[in-house]
């Protein structure tokens, strides 16, 4: 019995060695294995022996792992979950960080317009975003302005009398017709934007309507364009003046054609330009970018119809040559910023009036 109650008493004694020596063992071994981001954390979990060297390689290995991650959006990542982290390491994100914009600078300069004062816009708008985490640049519309549609519909109605039959101009033209033309602007300008500066660094987002009263935000980098759709006078201040030829969904100016005659037998469309102002602001600063744009629809152009033989409809008429008007902002609006189609930086630049 004496053996056994030997035993029983070196068990005892030796349990809680080796307990505590297996425990440090395992200890050691999840240190030394642990080459992750990931793994650190779990051995902070629960590590006690080398919690303070732990700390630094976890640190140290979250921003490799987010400059590996090649992107704004985890080098700002870091920068946010690893708050704790030494000063130096945070000093390294936020330079890997210009790194991105430094370089995005550059790619827009290498296919930028002309334009020397959209270009210092962009720079300034990009250091804006770099040190205020890329917020967007925000695109909104006021509603259109229309008030001298109606006054030209009264007038050439008294003057065409009975003898000719004009599509009235200013109902076509509402919130309503405009909003998903607003839209499609913002989209494809999204889209230009997007070839060259990723997400991270540069974004265009949608704000919506401006109420006439209405401000954008002072938070954010704005793009604010206010429109006027207006007649179109020709150089003698003669109103252009559309109608449709055969085919039947062919829309031209009667002068474009053989006869410069306004038919008598046939819808006569009043032609109309439209006066864009827009403005491009970088908060904090005082003189916004500003640029006016003036645009037409084409001389001739195309309207669908619901089937063989049938004429367009006024509506579909008016919106059409309005589309066509907002094709022409789109294309100057994204040649302002960019060279379309010429990487050189010496392609043709749109009509630009500076205010």
């Amino acid at each position: 019995a004496r053996p056994a109650l030997a035993a029983l008493v070196a068990s005892a004694l030796l349990g809680p060695g080796l307990w505590y020596l297996r425990n440090r063992a395992h200890d050691h071994a999840a240190f030394e294995h642990a080459t992750s981001s990931y793994e650190l954390r779990a051995y902070l979990g629960w590590g006690k022996l080398h919690r303070a060297e732990a700390q630094k390689r976890y640190f140290e290995l979250s921003l490799e792992e987010a400059k590996r991650a090649d992107s704004v959006t985890a080098l700002r990542t870091f920068l946010t979950q690893q708050a704790d982290a030494p000063e130096e390491l945070k000093v390294q994100a936020r330079e890997a960080i210009h790194e991105f914009f430094a370089a995005a600078l550059e790619k827009f300069r290498a296919v930028a317009s002309n334009d020397a004062e959209t270009v210092a816009f962009v720079e300034r708008l990009l250091a804006f975003e770099e040190q205020h985490d890329s917020p967007g640049l925000i695109v909104q519309f006021r509603p259109p302005r229309t008030e001298q549609l109606t006054g030209m519909d009264g007038m050439v109605k008294e003057m065409a009398g009975d003898q000719y039959d004009f599509a009235p101009l200013a109902p076509q033209f509402s919130d309503a017709t405009a909003g998903p033309r607003e839209s499609e602007i913002v989209t494809n300008l999204t889209t230009g934007f997007g070839q060259v500066f990723t997400q991270d660094v540069l974004h265009l987002e949608n704000g919506g309507r401006l109420s006439p009263e209405g401000e954008p935000p002072t938070d954010r980098a704005s793009i604010e364009v206010s429109y006027e759709v207006q007649p179109y006078f020709e150089d003698d201040g003669s109103p252009v003046i559309y109608t449709m030829t055969e085919p039947l969904d062919s829309i031209m100016p009667p002068g474009a054609g053989d006869d410069d005659a306004l038919p008598t037998g046939k819808r006569l469309y009043l032609g109309i330009e439209v006066a864009f102002d827009i403005t491009m602001r970088v908060p904090g600063e005082a003189q916004p970018r500003t640029l006016t744009l003036l645009v037409q629809p084409p001389e001739r152009f195309t309207v669908s119809t619901s089937g063989y033989g049938s004429n367009p409809d006024d509506s579909s008429i008016y919106s059409v040559m309005s589309s066509r008007a907002f094709d022409q902002l789109q294309a100057k609006l994204s040649s302002a910023f960019f060279t379309v189609g010429d990487t050189t930086g010496e392609g043709a630049m749109p009509e630009l009036l500076d205010e």
